[in-house]
């Protein structure tokens, strides 16, 4: 039983109560004697006298006494003086019973006594002022009838009730496994489990076991004992008269008790320590007093009573015809007492109506009794009515409502909860704590709707249980049970006695024959347990009360559990309580009983030659010390005594039921420590259950070195516990400092063996740290779970360091709009640590719970303390809580880790820098933290540095109102500072709220730059920009400018309040077109250093800004609604601004408005400029973009109207000879077409794969957005203009308004077509080389192959080899066709071809088929589709280039060489016949010359012979043949054979103009020339053969 009795999540506060023996370590026990309450009072005359208790009479006494009573206690004091003054008086003779009606009177008594008894239970003496009979005062006990028990009652259905193996049903629902015991009093069926634990997240029998535990009374409805006796009605209460020199009780009379006949000065007589009486009232002493007098004044036995009724009530309440202040009173309080009337009646009734078989026979009066001291709550939803692991006896009854029992277990590293039951109407819950066992509770009950309970404390029960000892009886049989089942299950005796104080000096081998010979015993309620005839016997009580009485019956003192005690006088000591009787007050007590004989033997065995190791001179001691226990303790070992003592002081003793959790894995539970005093108990791990004897749990979790419990520790037994709480413990080794270094070093040595993983969270800025620092914050900041409606979350989240250890927990600003989540491993309120102020006060947000969270909160006093031992790691620690301050809030507020590249490049100046110089700068960052309205930096300091800010506001207070200007998170400033171009800081910088800082050194800055030359190169003309002016800040720069000249200087002096130094990267932009201005709102900027670049809407640079020059003016001064241009950096270098800020412009042009004439006549000379440039860029695109577009294979089936929007943004590029146009691996978001010169493709190593001219276009898959990376170097050979066509370009003309659906649908078709060719490795793949589909290089050709599709009837024309991108060659995939010879002559349509087109076949092309396009084209050959066909075309140079790639195997090369040697020869015989058909076939040009030649020959021969045969000479005129020299020569194919030419020549005869005679015709007569005029030939006559 632990010290105090504890009071549930329901009870709110703790509320002790010190009993005899109750208290462990303390020696100076309070000491109680058997004298009477009157005689203790009449000792302390002083006291008595100053309250005036002596001269209260009977009469004050009654009233006082019915004031006090439950119906009357809210009322005015006049309405039960007035009813016991008119009250009527009866007189109950001795042995007279005193008749109690329903409806009927309540009875108080006023002189004499009353013997009460309820049942066959013992008597108990009413004395003066004890009241009789309420339920009958009120009437309602017939409403009890309906739930009177009946012997004739049908019998349970215990087979039915055992088939029911999940649950109970009604009011007790469990959701228990098969072979979970159905009842907690009743043997376990079967072997219990040694070995097999339950797994992870799942309950086990035993933990279904704890449902009853929580809740006996649900195994006792659905399994009542089957002898179990039966009542028929209520038990019966009599009140009767006593007889005067009514005997005592005696032992013979089983727990019957006499009336108190004895004179006062004889019971003075035993020597008890004499002690002051704490009187908690006024009228409770005089009860207790008078109501002893009441009884001596009647010495002729029976009593006198007052008989109140509610008609008496009434009438005194209504004081009808009185008008005073008096009877106004009267009236108010009849109106309270018939409230209260109306509020005990319905508690009580659902006392009867739910409690009727747990308290079976209870007769309604002693009901009543309970229902007084019942308090009824509600519960929410999800409200917790009892929290597992809580010390209380009270008992819950659930009236109205369901609610779910849940117990904690263990799920893998940490602890949740499970349901394992239900609760209904009716349920009660708690009922085992009448046993006095100290349990805490087995498991939780939450509402599950709106539920509404009565609270029955426990103390209550128990006074009602002494008033009426034998309202019991009806579940006596019960109490026996559950009295055998926890003997059978107690821990063995000798654990008992080693624990026990009077044995602490004895042998062990002694200790363990006393507890052999020693037996276990039972009591019930009202039981005897010592008299007369044994007080020197030794009584060790395990659990329950025991009350101390005198033999008349008079109770003096009382015993808790656990304790030791005797009568008299005994072998180990003298008793405390000689002469008196000690009879059990709770339903069962259970204790170890050491007889005189027993002990006796043993010491004679023992000790015969040696001295007892008892004192039997001194009084006993009734306590169970611990001291030995803990300093038996390994953790203890070398402490001393005097700690051990303190620390025993605070022990809080515990008992657990079989089955129930003494503590799960991963959970932290209030009692950090706990020491084993008896029982056996499993541990459990993932799965695995093994019995283990250590005495010792948590002693590492006390001492901060691990915050969870590695195992589950389950009770096999009754186990009974020492548990240390670890505030205690705190409190303890603070006044021992030698003590808490051993201890340390012992927590040290475990957290080397428990490990990181062990650990658990820890704060992420001491991981770093010594692991001692860690330890001692553990151990004096510990972790505790706190809900979310906890009041005192509030007060110590504004001042301490949190740390989330479990749950969900948000950072709520004022509005209580939710900042951010955070989770385990968070921390909130850190700058505490660094002695910083907190929460509200640092201007940050506030904490709030979304979840039960675990939380460690060290405020700065523990912080301080700890850290003061560690003066060498002080800056270490420190700076490691600003680096983590620091690293929390860029994730939070940027996405990425402090001191990361993205950090540093948030530095417009940075930003620019190469990454290795980007990655020496990030290790020099260090971390800031600022108060609010402390300085960051101070005007004119030269302590310069660059500083980023990661989290809160900053504010500049400049000019003559000293105007403030704010900036939140992510501002930088101090560049110029850094770089040295300005000297000294212009501005004073203060925090607005708590701030978060990076910060770079000057110094730190030039050492890395200095490393870097490139980076340096890169700064270099801003450096030198800013030499050529003594000024040392930025105000003195503007105005240096040349466009402030002429302009007053208080202009220039408004107009440069708040203006800052801004830096740009190549590129980066100052701002884009299109933006809206306002008038003060926009900002203005000038040029101090670099040249900007001013470009259009699309991109395109249309002029440059130099230094002192001005721009956004228009914007600024309300000339525009937007920017009209973009400003940025170069390409290739940075940019000083100073930016002016727009509310310094605003106030300078209202102030002075004169002086913006200057700057509109500068805006209307840009916006000329602007439109001049506009008319040349147009007249570019017309010329020179569009028609390049148009001759490129992706865009030659495009509209001129989409080319043109495509070609928009785009610029060309000039290069020069040797320059590199595009590098191998570097990253390609566009396609390049060369408008003029020549370029080369390089390999890796320098060897050149091919050349493009003029008009060729490469790279369109990196403008698809295919492919983004170049696959091989592009030199320019010659001075050459390239047009670069990017991916955005096209993208922004499919994005038009009037783009076409063909356009869209032509790119999209084409991009998946490219997906699926890369994907099938086509069209490589395709060929008979075996080469797989997911070859790297068949893929990387497949990205720049293009695709064609020829429909049926169709042709493909290949290309020429000195196309602008080179020679390529084509392969089929799908489909069948033929290649042809075309020709026009129509001598040919017989051969092939169609009627309009005729052609010579060549050879006929099907899936795989490889194509030489130049040779073909050469041939004049063309590819006609006889079915569809799908046909790929490849360029040289792109093959070239990737067979050159390094991540693509070429294992294949050989055998395509070899398909290509045999194309060539296959193309070569089949192409050089099909061209000498045509050629052979196809007419001379001159054939209308040859034809007349022809048949004039015909005729002449003709005509030769007919002169032959006619023997005469025949003249005719010679033609004239000038016009055969024109005829031009044949034509010869280049692919034509030798033979062929000279068929070719030899076919046409050779014709000359003749002078002489002909040749061969030397038989033939000559011929005269000019013979005739025509040039007549004589021919000589034919000879006939």
């Amino acid at each position: 039983m632990p010290e105090g009795r504890r009071r549930s999540r329901l009870d709110g506060k703790p509320e002790a109560r010190q009993k005899e023996g109750s208290a462990p370590g303390t020696a100076n026990a309070k000491s109680r004697g058997a004298l009477t309450e009157a005689d203790l009072i009449l000792q302390n005359l002083d006291e008595l006298k100053a309250r005036e208790m002596l001269l209260i009479t009977v009469e004050q006494l009654v009233r006082e006494a019915l004031s006090a009573t439950s119906l009357f206690r809210a009322c005015d004091q006049s309405l039960p003086s007035k009813v016991a003054d008119k009250a009527k008086r009866i007189t109950v003779a001795p042995g007279e019973e005193l008749k109690m009606a329903n409806p009927g009177a309540a009875y108080i008594i006023e002189r004499g006594a009353l013997e009460v008894t309820v049942g066959d239970g013992g008597k108990v003496l009413f004395g003066t002022g004890e009241l009789l009979n309420t339920v009958g005062l009120v009437g309602i006990a017939h409403e009890a009838d309906p739930f009177k028990p009946k012997e004739d009652g049908p019998p349970a259905d215990i087979d039915r009730i055992k088939a029911a193996a999940k649950g109970v049903g009604g009011a007790y629902e469990v959701y228990s496994p098969g072979q979970a015991p159905v009842q907690i009093f009743g043997e376990r069926r079967g072997r219990q489990n040694t070995t097999v634990g339950p797994l992870a997240g799942e309950a086990c029998p035993d933990d279904c076991l704890c449902f009853y535990s929580l809740c006996p009374s649900a195994a006792f409805k659905e399994h009542p004992p089957a002898n179990a006796p039966r009542m028929s009605d209520w038990l019966p209460v009599r009140a009767v008269g006593v007889q005067p020199g009514t005997a005592p009780a005696t032992e013979e009379d089983g727990d019957a008790r006499g009336s108190d006949d004895e004179d006062l000065d004889e019971e003075k007589e035993v020597q008890l320590k004499k002690e002051p009486i704490d009187l908690r009232s006024s009228i409770t002493g005089s009860l207790e007093l008078l109501s002893e007098i009441g009884r001596h004044e009647n010495p002729g036995g029976g009593a006198t009573v007052l008989e109140v009724t509610m008609a008496l009530v009434d009438d005194v309440g209504w004081a009808l015809g009185q008008k005073s202040e008096q009877a106004s009173r009267l009236r108010s309080s009849l109106a309270v007492f018939k409230e209260r009337v109306q509020v005990l009646s319905n508690i009580w009734r659902s006392l009867v109506s739910r409690c009727s078989q747990v308290f079976a026979g209870m007769p309604p009066e002693a009901m009543w009794a309970i229902a007084e001291t019942v308090e009824t709550h509600f519960f929410e939803t999800d409200e917790v009515i009892v929290e597992e692991g809580a010390m209380s006896d009270d008992l819950i009854l659930i009236d109205e409502g369901m609610c779910i029992v849940e117990k904690i277990i263990a799920d893998g590293d940490r602890a949740s909860t499970i349901p394992i039951g239900r609760l209904g109407p009716s349920a009660l819950i708690g009922d085992l704590g009448m046993m006095g066992s100290g349990v805490p509770r087995p498991a939780s009950v939450k509402a599950e709707t709106t539920v509404e309970v009565l609270r029955i404390p426990c103390e209550g029960i128990l006074s009602v249980m002494k008033r009426y000892p034998g309202m019991l009886e009806g579940v006596f049989f019960r109490l026996r049970e559950a009295g055998n089942f926890l003997q059978m299950r107690m821990p063995v005796r000798n654990e008992v006695l080693a624990c026990v104080d009077i044995f602490e000096t004895s042998e062990p081998h002694f200790r363990n024959e006393v507890a052999a010979n020693s037996s276990r015993k039972l009591f019930t309620v009202g039981q005897i347990v010592s008299s007369a005839a044994n007080e020197d016997t030794i009584y060790v009580l395990e659990t329950g009360e025991c009350c101390i009485e005198t033999v008349a019956g008079k109770p003096v003192s009382e015993v808790v559990a656990p304790c030791v005690f005797a009568a008299g006088d005994t072998l180990a000591g003298k008793g405390r309580f000689p002469g008196c009787v000690i009879r059990a007050s709770t339903p069962v007590v259970m204790m170890l009983v050491i007889k005189a004989k027993d002990l006796s033997d043993a010491l004679s065995r023992h000790y015969e030659k040696r001295p007892s190791p008892f004192n039997m001179e001194g009084i006993m001691s009734p306590t169970m010390r611990l001291d030995h226990v803990v300093a038996q303790a390994e953790i203890f070992a070398k402490c001393s005594p005097a700690f051990i003592e303190d620390l025993c002081a605070g022990v809080e003793l515990k008992g657990y039921m079989p089955g129930q959790t003494i503590c799960v894995k991963g959970h932290q539970d209030a009692a950090q420590m706990i020491i084993i005093r008896g029982g056996t108990y499993f541990t459990e791990r993932d799965g695995v259950r093994k019995i283990d004897g250590s005495t010792v749990i948590g002693d590492l979790i006390m001492l901060g070195a691990t915050h969870y419990r590695q195992h589950t520790v389950r009770a096999q037994s009754v186990v009974f516990t020492a548990e240390i709480p670890r505030t205690h413990f705190l409190e303890v080794i603070g006044n021992y400092p030698d003590e808490r270094k051993h201890l340390e070093t012992y927590a040290l040595k475990a957290i080397g063996s428990v490990g990181e993983e062990e650990g658990g969270v820890q704060w992420p800025m001491h991981k770093e740290a010594p692991k001692r620092l860690s330890y001692l914050l553990n151990l004096f900041a510990g972790r505790r779970f706190y809900e979310p409606r906890d009041d005192r979350l509030k007060q110590l989240a504004e001042k301490s360091a949190v740390l989330v250890v479990q749950g969900k927990a948000a950072i709520v600003d004022e509005d209580k709009e939710t900042e951010e989540i955070i989770s385990s491993g968070a921390t909130f309120n850190e700058q505490i640590l660094l002695g910083l102020s907190g929460g509200s006060a640092a201007g940050g947000g506030r904490l709030e719970l979304r979840t039960s969270c675990e939380l460690q909160f060290v405020p700065h006093e523990i912080w301080d303390k700890v850290i003061s031992e560690f003066p060498s790691d002080q800056r270490q620690v420190f700076t490691s809580i600003r680096n983590c301050m620091a690293d929390k809030a860029a994730l939070k507020h940027f996405g990425f880790n402090c001191g990361s590249r993205e950090m540093v490049r948030m530095s417009r100046l940075l930003h620019s820098l190469s990454d290795a110089c980007v990655e020496d700068l990030r290790q020099y960052f260090e971390s800031l933290v600022i108060e609010p309205d402390d300085p960051i930096v101070q005007k004119t300091r030269r302590d310069r540095s660059l500083f980023i800010l990661l989290q809160g506001s900053i504010y500049v207070e400049e000019g003559k109102n000293k105007s403030r200007k704010e900036y939140p998170e992510g501002k930088v400033f101090g560049e110029a500072e850094v770089l040295g171009i300005s000297k000294v800081w212009g501005s004073t910088v203060k925090a607005s709220n708590l701030c978060v800082l990076q910060a770079l050194r000057i110094a730190d800055f030039w050492s890395v730059m200095e490393e870097h030359p490139e980076d340096c190169e890169l700064v270099a003309p801003l450096i030198e920009e800013a030499a050529k002016t003594e000024a040392t800040k930025l105000e003195d720069r503007i105005f240096d400018s040349k466009i402030f000249a002429d302009l007053a200087t208080d202009f220039v002096t408004v107009l440069a309040e708040h203006a800052e130094d801004a830096f740009y990267g190549p590129g980066e932009a100052v701002f884009m077109f299109g933006e809206e201005c306002k008038f003060g709102e926009s900002s203005m900027w000038i040029l101090l250093a670099g040249e900007a670049v001013v470009e259009t809407d699309l991109g395109v640079e249309q002029a440059r800004l130099h230094a002192g020059e001005v721009f956004g003016e228009a914007g600024a001064l309300g000339l525009a609604q937007t920017r009209c241009a973009t400003v940025r950096a170069p390409p290739t270098g940075c940019i000083h601004c100073a930016r002016l800020h727009a509310s310094s412009i605003k106030e300078a042009f209202q102030t002075y408005p004169e002086e913006i004439h200057q700057f509109e006549d500068m805006f209307e000379g840009r916006l000329q400029e602007n439109a001049e440039f506009m008319k040349s860029r147009n007249q570019w695109l017309q010329e020179q973009a569009v028609p390049a577009l148009k001759q490129t294979s992706l865009f030659c089936k495009h509209s001129d109207k989409f080319l043109a929007d495509v070609a928009a943004p785009l610029i060309d590029m000039p290069y020069k000879a040797g320059q590199i146009i595009a590098e191998k691996a570097s990253i390609a978001d566009s396609m390049l077409v060369i408008l003029d010169g020549a370029a080369r493709v390089e390999a890796q190593d320098g060897r050149v794969l091919g050349t493009y001219k003029k008009a060729a276009a490469l790279g369109e898959v990196a403008a698809l957005g295919v492919f983004g990376t170049r696959p091989a170097t592009i030199r320019a050979t010659t001075k050459c203009r390239v047009l670069v066509v990017k991916a955005a370009a096209i993208q922004r003309a499919l994005s038009l308004p009037d783009c076409t659906p063909e356009e869209i649908e032509g790119f999209e078709t084409l991009m998946a077509d490219r997906d699926e060719q890369v994907e099938h490795g086509m069209p490589m793949s395709c060929l008979p080389i075996e080469i797989p589909e997911d070859d790297p290089c068949a893929r990387a050709i497949a990205l720049q192959a293009q695709k064609f599709t020829i429909h049926t009837g169709e042709c493909f024309e290949p290309l020429l080899d000195d196309t602008p991108e080179g020679a390529a060659f084509a392969v089929v995939s799908e489909g069948r066709g033929l290649l042809e010879l075309a020709s026009e002559n129509p001598k040919i349509r017989r051969l092939g071809g169609s009627d309009a087109s005729p052609a010579v076949p060549v050879v006929t092309m099907g899936p795989g088929s490889f194509l030489l396009e130049g040779m073909v084209a050469a041939y004049g050959c063309r590819l006609r589709a006889q079915t569809t066909m799908k046909i790929f075309r490849v360029r040289y140079i792109d093959f070239d280039v990737a067979i050159n790639l390094e991540s693509c195997s070429t294992n294949w090369l050989a055998r395509f060489r070899m398909l290509e040697s045999d194309t060539r020869q296959l193309l070569s015989h089949r192409g050089g016949s099909a061209r000498g058909v045509v050629d052979a076939l196809d007419p001379h040009p001159e054939t209308r010359y040859l034809k007349k030649y022809r048949d004039r020959r015909l005729k002449a021969i003709v005509l030769s012979k007919e002169a032959t045969l006619r023997k005469e000479t025949l003249f005719y005129e010679q033609p004239s043949f000038d016009y055969l020299d024109r005829i031009p020569p044949a034509k010869v194919s280049p692919y034509s054979s030798p033979s062929s030419s000279l068929r070719r020549e030899h076919s046409a005869p050779e014709l000359r103009k003749s002078t002489g005679k002909t040749k061969g015709l030397g038989s033939m007569s000559p011929v005269t020339a000019g013979s005739s005029p025509g040039g007549s030939v004589r021919l000589p006559k034919l000879q006939k053969k």
